[in-house]
């Protein structure tokens, strides 16, 4: 995939091309009702007795995604989002995307999940936080956390095994790993886990196996869809290692809040205030907070969090699937801890 996030940030639009069957699957993800894409459309075009197809560029308003795992393409279903000479506001449309299709993508607000599947799909060997390693009978294969396949080496013996896995390690960007998912449709795994725990230095993987987080796991077929569903069984689990940062810092929140309320600022009015002095350390926002902001607040809100990374704050935005997204947003959805007393 082709991308183009710097447009996410002033106008909510990303700018995309397909260009790998695994595209789709994020594609299908990312894609919600209620977005908006532009694109080339096809329009049936009727003079006469005479029938013709005309391509246009258009703006269309998703109600519908269909796509199969596998699939080198995918329909969207939706409604034409704007007046054009050759098509009413919502009338009824059919995007179909495949290998090559550029677009744009717009939503009335992005997560931080939608754009980490998006970067993930970008490029097979970067921003890889769960690395699935599959072991079949005679050949290895590395994943990343979406399922999307990296690169597969084969073997004839366990040495041959262990050296064609280091050489798959060795090709990887590992900046951003933090969970290894070891599994198996067939072959026994535990020799290899060895292995990966024993050699960790040496493969550049100490930090992932002195946090526990080699995983082990089963799966039904050595496929993509098997890899999909081995990592649904441990997604909470990875959970826990991916956001182990934000889960620690919020710790150290709730301790504040029970030790220290003076170094904690709740809501928005004690933020401001906060970040008058100078004074934030961790800001904590819910995505649900964010999906909230009204249009005519959202560039305010935007320089905001710039404005305190740029004095070296830490921003902490919390993703609805964390525990502690719920648990703030009962509080207010954004809080800080505090570098001193105000």
């Amino acid at each position: 995939m082709k991308l183009d996030l710097s447009k996410v940030p002033s106008s909510r639009v990303a700018v995309i091309m397909t260009d790998e069957n695994d595209d789709f699957k994020a594609l299908s993800e990312v894609i919600k009702d209620g977005d908006i894409i532009t694109t080339q459309i096809r329009r049936k075009i009727e003079i006469g007795s005479t029938k013709k197809i005309e391509i246009h560029v258009a703006r269309v308003e998703i109600t519908g995604v269909e796509f199969e795992l596998g699939s080198n393409e995918m329909w969207l279903s939706g409604r034409i989002a704007d007046n054009y000479e050759f098509a009413k506001v919502g009338a009824s449309q059919r995007v179909l995307l495949r290998l090559g299709s550029k677009f744009e993508l717009w939503k009335h607000e992005w997560t931080s999940e939608e754009i980490e599947k998006l970067k993930c799909s970008q490029d097979n060997s970067s921003g890889v936080e769960t690395l699935v390693i599959l072991l079949g009978k005679h050949s290895v294969s590395i994943y990343n956390q979406l399922g999307k396949h990296i690169a597969t080496s084969h073997y004839t013996n366990e040495g041959k095994l262990y050296e064609e896995t280091q050489k798959l390690l060795e090709d990887l960007d590992k900046s951003d790993l933090k969970c290894i998912l070891l599994i198996s449709s067939s072959s026994p795994t535990d020799k290899l886990y060895s292995y990966l725990c024993d050699n960790s230095l040496a493969l550049n993987i100490a930090a992932v196996a002195k946090d526990k987080a080699i995983l082990q796991g089963t799966c039904k077929a050595d496929t993509t869809e098997g890899v999909l569903e081995a990592i649904a069984k441990q997604q909470h689990i990875i959970d826990n290692y991916i956001y182990s940062m934000y889960i620690n810092e919020y710790q150290k929140f709730n301790q504040s809040m029970l030790m220290d309320i003076d170094k904690v600022a709740l809501g928005n009015d004690n933020v401001k205030k906060a970040t008058q002095y100078g004074a934030i350390d961790t800001l904590f926002v819910t995505e649900d907070y964010i999906r909230k902001i009204e249009d005519s607040k959202r560039a305010a809100f935007n320089k905001f969090i710039e404005y305190l990374k740029s004095t070296g704050s830490n921003v902490l935005i919390l993703p609805k699937r964390l525990a502690q997204n719920s648990e703030l947003n009962n509080l207010s959805g954004i809080a800080a801890t505090l570098r001193f007393k105000i």
